[in-house]
């Protein structure tokens, strides 16, 4: 499918297959689907490096978004905890993502141990993710907070963790559409579980200029995104269940077509924003 304008925010794998009243089924039960943002995009040539192997899976997963998280235990002292509390009063005020941590410990289990990098926690940073060797990564997966900027698309970013495991806050939190482009962030595939990572700003010709943009334009064989906001626990266990998938038929497309099946089958309102999401 290449959309254009409002039909990328088109969750085509629920589309009815036919306007019979009589006929239940939808495009989800008959095909996999992938998007491509622009014809240009579909019928360009893309180059991974071929000569680099690609076998590392990295994970981020479960940052450290408040002063108050309980991991940061009891060495931060009284005087900078206070200071810290205004310092996040003045950001954007992310919680926590526990089942995150689920999340990539299920991602992890379907990988050979020695090919995971893990970052969790304070390890899940700007400095650390920027430090992974991307040349090399079959997945890279984030199961953090996003926003989507229409607005300013360069400005569109996941968000890591804030503080470091003294208290002290980080210089960045964050790494944006931009940054992604400026490091060079790829992968064979790119997971971004993620609130509306998917989104951006939606330009005639071009695509939605955003996170999954500026994977694409580095090389990045294939990206799963979210259109909405997606509860945390429901997309732990639909990540699950999608890279189960994936050990098994080593395609983004059909695994993600897989995972939406199984989560559809479970009829409730909840299953269904996340599976239609992706």
């Amino acid at each position: 499918v290449v959309p254009d304008g409002p039909l990328h925010a088109m969750p085509f794998a629920a589309i009815g297959h036919s306007s019979r009243a009589s006929d239940s089924r939808i495009w989800l039960d008959q095909f996999s689907i992938v998007y491509s943002p622009s014809l240009a995009y579909a019928i360009a040539s893309k180059d991974l490096n071929a000569s680099a192997p690609r076998n590392l899976v990295a994970v981020v997963a479960d940052p450290v978004y408040a002063i108050d998280d309980s991991r940061l235990g009891r060495q931060v002292s009284a005087s900078k905890r206070s200071l810290l509390t205004l310092r996040s009063a003045d950001s954007t005020p992310f919680v926590r993502l526990p089942s995150s941590a689920v999340e990539a410990a299920q991602v992890a289990r379907y990988f050979n141990p020695e090919r995971v990098v893990g970052l969790s926690g304070f390890d899940a940073s700007a400095a650390r993710v920027a430090k992974l060797p991307f040349e090399r990564l079959a997945v890279l997966h984030f199961a953090t907070h996003a926003v989507a900027r229409s607005d300013s698309p360069s400005l569109s970013a996941l968000f890591l963790s804030e503080f470091a495991l003294n208290g002290d806050a980080l210089p960045k939190g964050s790494l944006t559409s931009l940054d992604v482009r400026r490091m060079g962030m790829r992968a064979d595939l790119v997971v971004l579980s993620a609130c509306s990572s998917g989104n951006g700003e939606r330009v005639r010709g071009e695509g939605v200029l955003g996170l999954t943009h500026s994977f694409l334009a580095n090389g990045s064989g294939a990206v799963i995104a979210a259109l909405w906001p997606v509860e945390d626990a429901s997309t732990a266990q639909f990540m699950a269940e999608f890279y189960r998938s994936y050990s098994e038929l080593h395609s983004p497309a059909d695994a993600l077509r897989q995972a939406q099946l199984t989560f559809r089958s479970l009829a409730s309102a909840q299953s269904k924003d996340v599976w239609a999401s992706f």
